[in-house]
């Protein structure tokens, strides 16, 4: 079948297949760098959380050594969680195990309040769910939709939340995933940009390598059908270089 396609078809089929191929790779790579981006915003949100839970864990180290009682370590370590921060407006929050909520930077109306029939539009009781986890696994992670700071409409979000056991606190903070996803699609629109350029090329050099090799093959064969016609007297040009 290919030895029916003329040669300008056979170089465009290969520029085609190789497009193709290079096209995939970038879509893979793609791919497998959005899972990393995702697992890499993960392992630094668990980090943090951490951070978190060992300024706890040293204010708890207070009260046993006898240098404040554990309402003030309790108090001072609420103040300083909750000033910390991180990519700039990242922020943590603490509930304990009813669960009623300790302390949250930007909804301090929750504060005090019991949480436990608390849902968000899919119908997760979200604070349950972090008890869950807590309980069952001491730390993870936890899928749900909750507003953006200063919003009201509550978007994707994945947090990871871990137990502080001496005090039955659940310390936790999270990604947003549509910020993760604008920093994806910069990235998606450069590999666009790169497919489409390398493919402008491609197709701009086959043409010209095309029109290279055809256009004299193209000129000899008129010349022989004129020479078959009985025409002798011709004027034969040529642009080729090589000697």
């Amino acid at each position: 079948m290919l030895s029916r396609l003329n040669l300008s078809t056979k170089l465009i089929l290969q520029v085609v297949i190789i497009l193709v191929c290079f096209s995939l790779v970038l879509v893979w790579i793609f791919f497998q760098f959005r899972a990393r981006v995702y697992d890499e915003k993960m392992m630094a949100t668990k980090h943090v959380v951490e951070v978190a839970y060992s300024l706890i864990a040293q204010y708890d180290e207070s009260v046993k050594k006898g240098q404040v009682t554990l309402a003030e370590a309790q108090k001072l370590a609420i103040k300083d969680v909750q000033i910390l921060r991180y990519a700039q407006k990242e922020y943590f929050w603490i509930n304990d195990l009813t669960p009623r909520m300790i302390m949250h930077p930007f909804a301090p109306d929750l504060i005090g309040a019991d949480l436990s029939d608390r849902k968000d539009p899919t119908g997760k009781r979200i604070f349950m769910e972090f008890v869950k986890v807590g309980k069952e696994q001491g730390a993870g992670m936890v899928e749900y939709q909750w507003p953006k700071a200063g919003q009201t409409k509550p978007v994707d979000k994945i947090s990871y939340v871990t137990l502080y056991k001496p005090w039955g606190w659940i310390i936790g903070s999270g990604i947003y995933v549509d910020d993760v996803q604008k920093e994806l699609a910069q990235i998606s629109y450069i590999i666009l940009g790169i497919i489409f350029l390398v493919v402008l090329g491609s197709f701009l050099l086959t043409y010209l390598v095309t029109r290279s090799i055809t256009h004299p093959i193209n000129e000899c064969m008129d010349i022989a059908r004129r020479v078959a016609a009985g025409e002798t007297e011709m004027n034969i040009q040529s642009d080729a270089k090589d000697e």
